[in-house]
């Protein structure tokens, strides 16, 4: 039995999948299977996948109609037979020796899920990430909440008995990585969790992915439909107070992503309140509410710096 379970949901991903292919069979640890799920791809990445698999028997390849990311991830992990679980997108790759560093730390620590830290990365830059600070589920889902920590399955290592009591929602394939890490913590309130500082995964950005496409109004629509669910499994956890300010934080970074040129130079002036009176009046209310910690929180938002380092957008 493998003691990890690389799972990679592949859809049209033919200029970008070989640098992740590769960063697997080059782990300097050896004991996992790659879980390879081609979500009725229609370009070559179903047969440069069949070329991996031809050459080293870890790598185990499944097909099915397209049904978006949620699915291709639950088709995965039913698939998978590993003791931990980690997800990895076809886009990015891992650092050569991400799986044992994170073995080690489980080793170690006999954690329930193990957070590794990783870099943004761009055409001609890399923008590490440290995570820490996390070590039990309350922790985990106050920073989650917050945008203090990314949601993405591809940097966390987690035990398959956790995983495989859970299932990823059907047909929400926007913010479904972090919906599904919700219901896992809220599920299992005890679980132990450990953070390293070493860098193991590398999240490239491109501007026509599918969470960039942000000023798009479908994708805008799904960021706030997703949103909603996620803020419905927030309700018996954080008070009433909390889930308002979260609201409010999710509407005013819904109306900051339909101005982007604006908010890249920092207009708050004339020009966005004459295109959106509507905007205009939710960032008056935003201060009253706030009030001195408005900028803070709007800093937060918008801040590229902030979303470089997190890599949400």
């Amino acid at each position: 039995m493998p003691f990890i379970s690389v799972i990679v949901p592949i859809y049209n991903m033919e200029k970008y999948i070989v640098d992740l292919l590769e960063s697997l069979v080059n782990q300097t640890y050896k004991n996992f299977e790659v879980i390879l799920v081609n979500d009725g791809s229609t370009d070559q990445s179903l047969d440069i996948c069949n070329q991996y698999v031809k050459c080293d028997s870890r790598f185990k390849l499944y097909s099915k109609i397209n049904g978006g990311v949620a699915l291709a991830r639950q088709y995965g992990l039913e698939k998978s037979t590993g003791l931990y679980i980690i997800h990895a997108d076809p886009d990015d790759y891992l650092a050569n020796d991400a799986l044992e560093l994170m073995v080690a730390e489980v080793q170690r620590t006999k954690c329930d899920i193990c957070i590794g830290s990783y870099s943004v990365a761009y055409p001609n830059k890399e923008i590490k990430v440290n995570v820490n600070g996390i070590s039990n589920t309350q922790d985990f889902i106050k920073k989650l909440a917050l945008n203090q920590i990314h949601g993405a399955l591809w940097n966390k290592l987690i035990k398959s008995d956790v995983c495989k009591d859970t299932a990823f929602l059907k047909d929400i394939n926007y913010m479904e990585d972090k919906l599904y890490l919700t219901k896992i913590l809220k599920k299992n309130k005890d679980l132990k969790i450990s953070c390293i500082n070493s860098n193991v995964y590398f999240y490239r950005q491109r501007s026509n992915s599918y969470t960039n496409e942000n000023s798009n109004n479908r994708s805008l629509e799904k960021f706030r439909a997703s949103s909603e669910i996620f803020i419905s499994l927030l309700t018996d956890i954080l008070t009433k107070k909390e889930i308002k300010e979260i609201r409010d934080l999710i509407e005013i970074q819904i109306a900051l992503n339909k101005h982007p040129k604006d908010v890249a130079v920092g207009k708050f002036g004339l020009k966005m309140i004459n295109r959106n009176l509507k905007w205009y009046f939710n960032l008056i209310g935003f201060f009253l509410i706030f009030g001195i910690r408005a900028p803070l929180y709007i800093f937060s938002i918008y801040s590229e710096k902030k979303k470089q380092k997190l890599g949400i957008y």
